[in-house]
């Protein structure tokens, strides 16, 4: 006696189309994670240089 079975190629496709699905959605994830990280570098950055000219730390 076997063990085996067949998996239908419409299962398969299902599946396939999650994975896709998923996979996208964590891209998409970390494409806004990164532009979120670039923003708040850039606004640290922007408020040292405004505090540095403002109390004359960069003499």
């Amino acid at each position: 006696m076997s063990d085996q079975f067949e998996i239908s190629t419409s299962y398969i496709s299902f599946l396939e189309e999650l994975v896709s699905y998923i996979n996208s959605a964590q891209q998409q994830a970390c494409r806004l994670v990164n532009q979120k990280l670039i923003d708040v570098y850039w606004y640290i950055g922007k408020r040292i240089i405004e505090k540095q000219n403002l109390e004359g730390w960069d003499n």
